[in-house]
C-alpha cells in the first residue's frame, strides 16, 4: 500500500477542518490538525507571548508524526 499525504491550508473559517473530518471518513486517514493539538496541550486561551513557541512545538510534532504514519505505509 502506498501512503499518501493530504496537505490542507486556507484561511481561518474556509472549512480545513470539515474537508479533513470527511476525507478521514472517506479514506484510511489520520488527521492531524494545529488547533486540535494547541487546545489539548495548551488550553483554547494558551498565553499570547508563547503561541508562536507552540504551534512551531506543534508543527514540528506534526511533521514527525506524518513521517512515522508514511513510513508504516498507512
Amino acid at each position: 500500500m502506498t501512503a499518501t499525504i493530504h496537505l490542507i491550508h486556507g484561511f481561518i473559517g474556509f472549512g480545513k477542518s470539515k474537508i479533513a473530518a470527511e476525507l478521514a471518513h472517506e479514506l484510511p486517514a489520520v488527521v492531524l490538525s494545529n488547533d486540535d493539538l494547541m487546545i489539548k496541550l495548551y488550553e483554547k486561551n494558551p498565553l499570547m507571548n508563547r503561541c508562536d513557541d507552540y504551534y512551531n512545538r506543534i508543527d514540528d510534532l506534526i511533521w514527525d508524526l506524518a513521517e512515522n504514519i508514511i513510513r508504516a505505509g498507512y
